[in-house]
C-alpha cells in the first residue's frame, strides 16, 4: 500500500531529518539550492546585520564576493570602519526592510527624484538614509549628495555584473516621512531629530512586504535579467518595538511575516531561493543555545552552525565535513579581527538599546557608566540584573588612550572620537545635573578612564625600555601615568568635586589568554594607578583581586576569543561582566 508519505526522503520526517550527537543537532540535506553557487559565481550581499556573516564567509572561503565601493589601499583602518567599507556589497549601511531595499533600487535604477534628507550636528552632515555612514558625517550637504550619487552608481553597476544577489530580511517595522520615503532608523535615535508632524511609524503587513520585495526583485532584474536571488531572514530579535506590543510578540510577528514572504517568493518566482538561516538559529531543536546570554545576539557557534549548513548546501563541504566544521568554526568567517567597537557601529540598531526605560532617564538614574567597551559590556550586565543606570561606552579604548577629548566648562568634556561618541555623551549629560537622587542619595559614576590596559600597559613597557632600561620604580610609574593621563585625571577629579561618588573599575585580568606569560606589569599598573585614583577622592574596584579569589573560569573567556579572534583577549564574556556587576552591587550598595 503506497501513499505520498511513503515516497518522502529522510529529510521529510522529524525522526530522520534531525540528527543528534552529544546533545547537538544537525540537519542532513537541509537545503538544496535551486541553482548552482560556485567560487566563480559573482555574489552581491545586502540586508540586516546578520548579512555581514555571509559576506565574511564568502571572502574567507575563496568565493567571488562583489564589493562595489572598495576602500583605497591607503585608507586607514579606522576610516574603513567608520565608512563601513567591505561590509555589504553596497555602502548603504544596514537595509532592514524590503521597503528600504526597494527605495534604494528605485533611486539607482529609475527616474525617481533623489532623496536628500540631511541632519546637521556640530558642523557635520549626515544622510538619514544611512545615518551611521560615515560615522563622522561629511562636511557639507553637497558632499552628502555626491556620496549618495556614488553609491547609487555602484548599485547600478554592481547589479549589472553580478550572478547572484543574497538579501537578508530583518524587520517589518520602519519609519517613513510624509513625503513617502522610508528611513533605516527612526530619526532622533542616532541622527537628526524626531518630528511627529513629518515622520510616522509603519509596521508592514504581509502583503506590503511581499509587494516591496517582489518589486525590488523586478527592479534588480531590470538591470540584469539573469540575476538569481537568494533570500534569508535574520534570526536576530528586535532591539525595540514601537508597535505597542510586547517586544517578544512584535518579534514573532515580524519574523513570521518575513519568513512567509521569503518562502512564498521562492516558491512562486523563477530564479529565487530561500536559505533557512532563521530556522537554524531560532527553531526550538536548537534550544536557544545559539543565542548569547541576552537571548538576542547570535554567538560565534551559531554563526558557524549556519554557515556550515550553507557550505554543505552549495557543495563546498560534505555532511561529514560539516560535523567537523561546526565545532572548529572553520567555516564561520568569524576569525576576522573585528573589535567590539566596530561591531557596535555596524549593527547600528543596537543604539536603540540606550532608549530602554532603564537607560533613557539619565537625570533620574542613580548610577552612570563612563568609559570604553568594558563599560558598554558592564551596562549590558546591569540591564540583565535589572539595575537602572545611564551611560556605558562613550568612546572606544583607542580614543581614550589617544586623549581624543577636550575639557569643557559647560559639558565637563567633549568626546572627539566621532559624532556618535558626542551623541552618547549628550544622552548622558542629564545625569550630571545633580549629584543627588530624588530621594537625596548620592549618585555614583562608574568608570575605567585611564585604564585601557590593553594599550596603556604596552605603552608603559615600551617607554620603560626606551627611556629607563626596563627599570620600573614607583616614581617612574607616576611620572608616566600622569603625563599620559593628565586631562583624564582632571576629568575624574571634576566628577568628584561635583559631589558624585566615583568608582574606578579595573579591566578584566585576561592577559594570560593572549599568551602573555608574565602578567605582573598589568597588576602593577592597576595597583599603582589605584593610588592616584584614591588621592583624587575615588574608590577603586580591582577586578583582578576578585577573580584571583574565586579563580579564573572558562566561562569568563569571551566567545569571540573562543571563536578564534585572538584580538579579543582583552574582553571578558557576558558571564564575566555579570560577575563583576554583582560584586559592584554588593560592595557599593548600588541600586
Amino acid at each position: 500500500m503506497t501513499h505520498p508519505y511513503t515516497q518522502l526522503p529522510p529529510s521529510g520526517f522529524w525522526k530522520t531529518g534531525l540528527h543528534w550527537q552529544d546533545g547537538n543537532v544537525s540537519y542532513p540535506d537541509l537545503w538544496r539550492p535551486r541553482f548552482p553557487i560556485s567560487p566563480q559565481t559573482r555574489i552581491l550581499t545586502a540586508g540586516s546585520c546578520f548579512a555581514q556573516h555571509i559576506s565574511r564567509w564568502l571572502v574567507a572561503n575563496g568565493y567571488t564576493w562583489v564589493d562595489t565601493e572598495p576602500a583605497g589601499d591607503d585608507l586607514p583602518r579606522e576610516a574603513r570602519q567608520d565608512g563601513q567599507y567591505g561590509v555589504f556589497s553596497f555602502r548603504t549601511g544596514n537595509i532592514y526592510t524590503a521597503a528600504l531595499l526597494r527605495q534604494w533600487l528605485e533611486l539607482a535604477l529609475t527616474s525617481r527624484a533623489p532623496i536628500l534628507d540631511v541632519a546637521e550636528e556640530d558642523g557635520r552632515f549626515f544622510d538619514l538614509l544611512r545615518p551611521m555612514l560615515p560615522a563622522n558625517g561629511l562636511d557639507s550637504v553637497q558632499a552628502v549628495a555626491a556620496a549618495q550619487t556614488e553609491t547609487l552608481t555602484a548599485i547600478r553597476e554592481g547589479l549589472g555584473q553580478a550572478d547572484l544577489f543574497i538579501f537578508t530580511l530583518g524587520l517589518t517595522e520602519s519609519w517613513r516621512h510624509r513625503d513617502g520615503h522610508v528611513y533605516p532608523m527612526c530619526p532622533g535615535t542616532v541622527r537628526g531629530t524626531f518630528d511627529p508632524a513629518t515622520t510616522s511609524f509603519w509596521n508592514q503587513s504581509y502583503h506590503e512586504v511581499r509587494e516591496d520585495m517582489a518589486q525590488a526583485i523586478a527592479l534588480a532584474r531590470s538591470a540584469n535579467p539573469d540575476l538569481k536571488i537568494l533570500l534569508t531572514v535574520s534570526p536576530v530579535p528586535l532591539t525595540a518595538t514601537a508597535s505597542d506590543e510586547h517586544v517578544v510578540s512584535a518579534t514573532t510577528y515580524s519574523k513570521s511575516v518575513l519568513r512567509a514572504v521569503a518562502g512564498d517568493l521562492a516558491h512562486s518566482m523563477d530564479g529565487v531561493d530561500y536559505f533557512p538561516s532563521y530556522e537554524l538559529i531560532s527553531a526550538f531543536p536548537g534550544r536557544g543555545r545559539f543565542f548569547d546570554t541576552n537571548m538576542r545576539t547570535v554567538t560565534p557557534d551559531g554563526v558557524a552552525h549556519v554557515m556550515a549548513q550553507f557550505s554543505a548546501g552549495i557543495g563546498a563541504s560534505s555532511a561529514e565535513e560539516v560535523a567537523k566544521l561546526e565545532p572548529a568554526r572553520a567555516a564561520s568567517g568569524v576569525t576576522r579581527t573585528d573589535d567590539r567597537e566596530a561591531d557596535e557601529i555596524l549593527c547600528d540598531d543596537v543604539r536603540l538599546e540606550s532608549w530602554a526605560p532603564d537607560a533613557s532617564n539619565a537625570a533620574g538614574a542613580s548610577v552612570c557608566l563612563i568609559g570604553d567597551s568594558h563599560m558598554g559590556h558592564l551596562s549590558t550586565a546591569f540591564r540583565a540584573l535589572g539595575i537602572a543606570h545611564a551611560g556605558g561606552m562613550i568612546m572606544n579604548g583607542k580614543a581614550w588612550t589617544s586623549n581624543e577629548l577636550h575639557l569643557d566648562e559647560e559639558e565637563l568634556w567633549v568626546p572627539l572620537e566621532n559624532a556618535l561618541a558626542r551623541s552618547r555623551w549628550r544622552d548622558t549629560l542629564p545625569f550630571l545635573a545633580s549629584p543627588r537622587t530624588d530621594t537625596g542619595g548620592q549618585k555614583t559614576v562608574l568608570t575605567n578612564i585611564g585604564q585601557q590596559t590593553h594599550r596603556t600597559v604596552a605603552f608603559l613597557s615600551t617607554w620603560l625600555q626606551k627611556e629607563h632600561n626596563s627599570k620600573l620604580t614607583n616614581d617612574l610609574f607616576f611620572q608616566y601615568f600622569l603625563q599620559e593621563n593628565r586631562e583624564k585625571m582632571v576629568l575624574i577629579k571634576k566628577f568628584v568635586n561635583l559631589g558624585f561618588r566615583t568608582i574606578v573599575v579595573t579591566d578584566p585580568p585576561t592577559q594570560h589568554l593572549a599568551g602573555y606569560q608574565d602578567t605582573k606589569l598589568w597588576a602593577i599598573y592597576e595597583k599603582l594607578s589605584e593610588k592616584v585614583y584614591r588621592e583624587l577622592g575615588c574608590d577603586v574596584y580591582n577586578a583582578r583581586d576578585h577573580i584571583t579569589i574565586i579563580g579564573f573560569q572558562d566561562r569568563f573567556i569571551s566567545e569571540k576569543l573562543k571563536a578564534g579572534n585572538t584580538d579579543d583577549w582583552l574582553h571578558g564574556s557576558p558571564a564575566y561582566y555579570e560577575e563583576i556587576a554583582r560584586q559592584l552591587v554588593r560592595q557599593f550598595a548600588l541600586t
